[in-house]
Order: C-alpha cells, then sequence, then structure tokens
C-alpha cells in the first residue's frame, strides 16, 4: 500500500503498475499479490541518473513497451527483458568480473565451470566463482566431462579434473594448444589448434609417449588436410567427425586414419573453416564465417541441403557457435547476436543489446547446453545465458513509414506547389517525374519502438519485378534507369521473415524524353523512310547509270571490233590490190619508155600511169589510215616545190574532169613555192578536196584550183559551181 500512488495503470498481461509521487514505479504480479519496484536501468546495465521518481502517467503500446511521463526526467520508455540474463550481474570476484572473456563453459548439477582467457573458475553458481589455480593462468579453450572427469583444453596443452575430488590429476604439457576431445569408449580423440588430432586409449592418457598424432604433416595414413581442429563429434551411426579449418575429416576406424570430406562431399563447402558443429541425426550444421549449413550424410555420401546467410535475414554471416533446444530450434551467436533459427519454416529472430544481451562480441565455439534447460554463450566481455522457452517473441508486425524522397541525389521537400510532393511524403500515394529524374530512391521506417535489429524489409515494383526483393534491414531502395512507365511500389516488413505487413503503396509515373516519345518516334519511322527511299532510288540510278555505262563500253568495245575488223579487212585487200597494180604498173613504165609512140597512145599511157599512181596512193592511204588508228602514223616532212605538186594530183581528176564536160583549171601566181610539206599527207588533202568538187559538180560546170602566197602562208583554194558538201 502506497499513500503516494498518483497513476494506475493494467497491463496486457493483467499487471498493475503504479506510478508514485516521489517513490518511482511500482508492478504486481499477474495475480495482483505481490508488488516490485522497477528500478530503471538503461540498455548498457548502468542505473538512471536523475530524478524519475515522480510518475505523471503510464501507458503502454501494442508493442508492450511501457511508456513513463515523469516530473523531472522527461519521457521514459521501458523494454522488458526477452529472458536474456547476463553472468556479470551475479559475479562478485572482482578480477574476473573486470576481465570476463569467457572461451569455454560448463555446468552439472551441482556446479559451473567458466574458462577465460586467464584460466578456469569454479562455483556453485556465478556468484561464488573462484579460480583454480592448479590450472594455471592459460586460456581455456574447451571443457569437456567424461566419467565425472574433466579434460580442459588449454594453450599450454590439457588438465584432467576429478570432480569427486574436486583436484587436477593431470597437467600435460606436449599436446600444445588443445581446442577439443572425445572419448569413444576407451579411445580419446585430443584435437589442438597447431598440432593437428592425437588418439590415444584412455588407460594411456597419461603416458604422452603412447599418443598417435595425425596432421598435415604427414603424408600417409597419418595425414590430416589441416591440423588446425576446432571439434570432435560423434553421430548416432557411430562415425566419429572431426571439424577444421580444412573442412571435415571422417574418422575410418578400420584403416585407423581420417577421410576428408573431398572423398565424400558432393559440391563445394561456402566456407572451409568450421567454427563450431552440431549433428541431428543424419544432418551435420556447421557454424561458419559465411553462414550455418545444414549437411546430409547417407549412403556414405555428404550432401549439401541448405545455406543459411544475410540474404536468408541473418545479420551477419559469421555464426561463433551453435546448439539446439527441445523444441528442434537451432540458437546461434554471431559475434553481436543471439540468434533463433527455425529449420521447419524458416523463420530467423535476431536478438541483441535491446533485448537485454550485453555481450559485445561472441567467441568461437563458446557454449553450453545444460540440458536443454539453459543454454549459455561465452563472450568477450560477458556470459549470455537463458532458458529457451521462456524467450519472449514480439509477434506484432510493424507498419511501414515513407520517411523521404530523393531525386538526383537530393531529398524533396514537401511544400504546396511542389511539383512532386505537396504534403507529407507518408501520405502521398502518387508522384510523377520526368526523364530528368530518372535517378532516385525511397526511404522508409518500421513505426516500431522495440528496436530495429530483427525488422526485414522486402519491395515489388510493380510493372518491373517480378517477384518481391529482399533488402534485410536495408530501408532505403534506389532506382536508376527505369524505363519510362507507370509503376507501382510495394513495401513489406517483417520480424521473423515469415509474417509480413500489409504493403505500403506508392504509385510512380516516369514519363520519357520528348526524343523518345511516340509522336518522335513516327517522326523518326517518316524520316527513316524517306532516307530509306532516297538511298533506294539514289542507289538504283546508279546501278542503272553503271549499267548504261557498261552497256556503252560493251557498244563501244563492239564499234571497236567491228571497225579494227573492217580495218584488218581493208588492209588485207589493199595487199591484194597492191600486188596486181604492181604488176600492171611494170610493163607500164616499159611502153612509157618506147620513143615514136604515136601521140594518142602515148597520151592515153600516160593517163594510165597517172590513175595507176593515184590507185596505188590510195591503197597506200589505206595502210596509212591503220597506222594512224594505232598512233604509229608519223609526218614525213621534206622541201620541196609545192605548186608542181599541186599540178600533179590536180591532173589526176582531169579525165573525170572531161567527162563531165566540167572546165577544169588550175592557177599559181608562181611557177615555184618553196616550203616544207608531206607529199602523202598534202596529196590525201587534195585529192579528197578535188574528187568532193567533182562529185557535187553538174555536167557543163567549172573548178578552178588556185594557189596564192603570202609571207607566212601558201593559200589553197578550190573552187566549184556545184551544189556544195
Amino acid at each position: 500500500k502506497s499513500n503516494f500512488s498518483k497513476k494506475l495503470s493494467l497491463d496486457n498481461y493483467n499487471r498493475l503498475w503504479i506510478g508514485t509521487w516521489g517513490k518511482g514505479v511500482y508492478r504486481s504480479n499477474e495475480t495482483l499479490s505481490h508488488f516490485d519496484k522497477i528500478e530503471l536501468v538503461s540498455s548498457n546495465s548502468e542505473k538512471i541518473s536523475g530524478n524519475y521518481n515522480i510518475i505523471l502517467d503510464i501507458h503502454q503500446d501494442k508493442n508492450n513497451v511501457t511508456w513513463l511521463a515523469t516530473a523531472h526526467g522527461g519521457l521514459v520508455k521501458l523494454l522488458e527483458g526477452n529472458g536474456f540474463l547476463n553472468a556479470d550481474e551475479h559475479i562478485l570476484n572482482t578480477s574476473l568480473k573486470n576481465y570476463l572473456n569467457c572461451t569455454s563453459i560448463y555446468k552439472n548439477d551441482d556446479a559451473i565451470f567458466v574458462g577465460t582467457f586467464t584460466g578456469l573458475y569454479y562455483g556453485k553458481d556465478f556468484s561464488t566463482l573462484s579460480k583454480v589455480e592448479k590450472v594455471g593462468n592459460e586460456k581455456i579453450n574447451v571443457i569437456y566431462e567424461k566419467n565425472q572427469k574433466l579434460y580442459i583444453g588449454s594453450a599450454n596443452g590439457f588438465s584432467i579434473y576429478d570432480l569427486a575430488t574436486k583436484k587436477v590429476v593431470f597437467k600435460s604439457r606436449r599436446t600444445r594448444k588443445v581446442t577439443s576431445f572425445f572419448i569413444d569408449n576407451d579411445r580419446v580423440f585430443i584435437g589442438t589448434q597447431q598440432d593437428g588430432l592425437a588418439i590415444v586409449a584412455l588407460e594411456n592418457i597419461y603416458d604422452e609417449e603412447n599418443y598417435t598424432f595425425f596432421s598435415d604433416n604427414f603424408d600417409n595414413e597419418q595425414k590430416l588436410e589441416s591440423s588446425r581442429i576446432t571439434g570432435i563429434k560423434k553421430d548416432l551411426q557411430g562415425n566419429i567427425w572431426v571439424s577444421s579449418y580444412n573442412g571435415l575429416h571422417l574418422f575410418d576406424k578400420e584403416g585407423n586414419s581420417f577421410l576428408h570430406q573431398s572423398k565424400f562431399l558432393k559440391g563445394n563447402l561456402p566456407s572451409v573453416i568450421i567454427n563450431s558443429f552440431y549433428i541431428q541425426g543424419k544432418y551435420l550444421w556447421l557454424a561458419t564465417p559465411n553462414g550455418l549449413l545444414k549437411l546430409n550424410y547417407s549412403n556414405s555420401e555428404l550432401t549439401i541441403e541448405k545455406t543459411i546467410t544475410k540474404k536468408d535475414g541473418l545479420n551477419s554471416d559469421f555464426i561463433c557457435a551453435l546448439t539446439f533446444d527441445d523444441a528442434s530450434n537451432i540458437w546461434l551467436s554471431t559475434h553481436t547476436e543471439i540468434v533463433k533459427y527455425n529449420d521447419l519454416n524458416n523463420s530467423i529472430i535476431s536478438y541483441g543489446e535491446t533485448n537485454g544481451i550485453e555481450s559485445t562480441s561472441f567467441n568461437n565455439n563458446s557454449y553450453f547446453n545444460y540440458n536443454n534447460e539453459l543454454i549459455y554463450f561465452g563472450g568477450i566481455d560477458n556470459i549470455t545465458y537463458f532458458t529457451p522457452h521462456e524467450i519472449k517473441d514480439f509477434n506484432i508486425i510493424p507498419e511501414i513509414i515513407f520517411t523521404n524522397l530523393r531525386v538526383n541525389n537530393e531529398i524533396i521537400q514537401f511544400k504546396p506547389g511542389n511539383s512532386i510532393i505537396e504534403e507529407n511524403f507518408n501520405y502521398v500515394e502518387e508522384i510523377n517525374l520526368n526523364h530528368h529524374q530518372g535517378f532516385f530512391s525511397v526511404g522508409f521506417v518500421a513505426n516500431d519502438f522495440l528496436g530495429n535489429l530483427n525488422i526485414k524489409y522486402r519491395y515489388l515494383l510493380e510493372g518491373y519485378n517480378d517477384g518481391w526483393i529482399d533488402l534485410q534491414n536495408r530501408n532505403e531502395i534506389n532506382f536508376a534507369g527505369l524505363p519510362p512507365g507507370n509503376y507501382t511500389l510495394k513495401v513489406q516488413a517483417s520480424r521473423d521473415s515469415q509474417n509480413w505487413n500489409a504493403p505500403h503503396t506508392l504509385k510512380i509515373n516516369l514519363s520519357g524524353s520528348p526524343w523518345i516519345s511516340p509522336l518522335a518516334i513516327t517522326l523518326y519511322s517518316l524520316l527513316f523512310l524517306v532516307i530509306l527511299f532516297y538511298l533506294i532510288k539514289s542507289n538504283n540510278y546508279r546501278l542503272k547509270l553503271k549499267n548504261n555505262l557498261e552497256i556503252a563500253r560493251i557498244d563501244r568495245e563492239k564499234e571497236i571490233e567491228l571497225s579494227e575488223a573492217k580495218l584488218t579487212f581493208f588492209t588485207n585487200i589493199s595487199h591484194e590490190f597492191r600486188t596486181p597494180l604492181t604488176l600492171i604498173m611494170s610493163p607500164l613504165k616499159e611502153l612509157l619508155e618506147i620513143e615514136n609512140l604515136p601521140n594518142k597512145v602515148s597520151k592515153n599511157l600516160n593517163t594510165i600511169d597517172r590513175n595507176s599512181n593515184r590507185l596505188l596512193n590510195l591503197i597506200n592511204q589505206l595502210l596509212d589510215f591503220r597506222k594512224a588508228d594505232h598512233g604509229l602514223l608519223k609526218l614525213d616532212v621534206s622541201q620541196g616545190n609545192f605548186v608542181r605538186f599541186s599540178n600533179e594530183v590536180f591532173l589526176y581528176f582531169k579525165e573525170a574532169a572531161k567527162m563531165k564536160d566540167i572546165k577544169y583549171k588550175f592557177k599559181s601566181e608562181k611557177d615555184d613555192i618553196e616550203f616544207p610539206f608531206d607529199r602523202n599527207k598534202m596529196e590525201i588533202v587534195l585529192c579528197n578536196l578535188l574528187s568532193n568538187a567533182l562529185k557535187y559538180t553538174e555536167f557543163g560546170g567549172k573548178i578552178t584550183m588556185k594557189l596564192d602566197r603570202n609571207d607566212e602562208y601558201c593559200i589553197i583554194s578550190i573552187k566549184d559551181t556545184g551544189i556544195g558538201m
């Protein structure tokens, strides 16, 4: 009974809370038959200083968190312990309490033994712990009990402690850094940190000369793949397993040797370092720096069935130790937490500082399970212990609150007129982003006052993701490179990775760049078609032009071939004409040399001679034309009387003019005009001119050839009365 009662409150467990004026806060048991004063202690076990004795109000929220409104100490948040206890709260031994680095633990019905970096401690409970001086001041790695004897492995060997007489009966110094023991019938297995593993008959354990060692220094049947042993255990089939810094070894009793896992393991372990392991029927559970592993040993074959890591809900992959409770829950210690894992539903619940665990870091393989009634985990500055079924789990699923929106790495402040958000982001249902705002992130948090240690998040972006994306304990999602479109973001939270709250949703409309809009794509398509049409047309034109040029080339080649054929024909026939003409001209020369021929005969013979020469010149001209066509014709210039030469050519056509009754006259102002010329070429020119004049002059017409000379040139004119060419 209190005369200073200020506030009464009944919590969810039917316990009555009494806030007093000056006496603090009291709480009853569930039957209201007994009240205890609640001492206010911070999460680091230090008593809260300040005046919190005047309680103005008491409130318990849906998470069973109790809130106290005080007159002088502000608002106080009370988190009830989950059931975890810490040894330093009970230890009275000052030297141990100041340096409680627990490396090994053993408990029986009568006492508890604690191995530390500075030796072994013994007592009925934590409050009565005292040092076992005969073991020494060295690090205690393992405490193993068999037949009322404790086998205590340390840095400098091992000791045997008789529980009945409470005395050390043997102390070894040959086997250094002992980390593990196992006694199978009459045979003792001793694991060390650097010398491998020793086997000795139990009756000869005091005689270290009888020890048989196995290590990585041997290449025979005594070989191990690692000399750093971390544990030794026996399964239900009688197989003895040895864990090390290079995986597992299986003892071959018949060969008195060890088989490495590489001989019977399918696949590879994600970590060859094994900190601790536990055998559950045919399953081997391994605590490794890379997570928790579940292995199945059946039909002489070892297979990996499951790997549990951070992606499955752990806050750390580094597993220090593990054990089971009678409900088949696996209890793990990591560097900073204790974790309960259920293999049936894959639920993971982590416990840390907010749950009353005061160890800042746990040691490898430092644990003890006392008949499933108490589980101990040793840390570098404390021992955490608990009764598994008394651990309270908070099953209330927290709600999600959207806290901030970042666009291009800048937090968007909500205010009226803001183009993105105009109100508190948690109440925004939809945001619109343009193509310059494609890099953005959404921040959120669970509305929870129990701490975020066990809170896991996941999200789904409808319209982009096919399934939920696990975030573990990350409470921000970054987006970059999303294609334009309309999306719906859904975010959920859970305490055990099994039960999730209703998703908090946000519609996200991301517009694309105008350069890739439907209109722009249509214009690009039209432009592409125009360019394609132009290219096709241009290509067709080039092909047509190329074909025309090819046809012209072929025609030209055909013309050249035809011309060549004609020239060849005329050349050949010219040679044929030349032979009989030469045969005609030879006797003609002889006839012209006969003297006293009748005038008429002589005149006719001279006409025949002139025309024969003319015909020979024509034949030669044909041959010269052949040469000219091939670029072989050259001028043959010589000095001569051009008047005499021209008159000779003029006389070639005299008889032809007479036959057409044409007045045929040759005129020259001078009888001698001397200059260099090619007789053959000039003969061709003059013959062509005179021949054309005769051809186009009618009967009875007139043709006059006239030569004149000025200072530089000789002027040739042929005038006729014909119609012209």
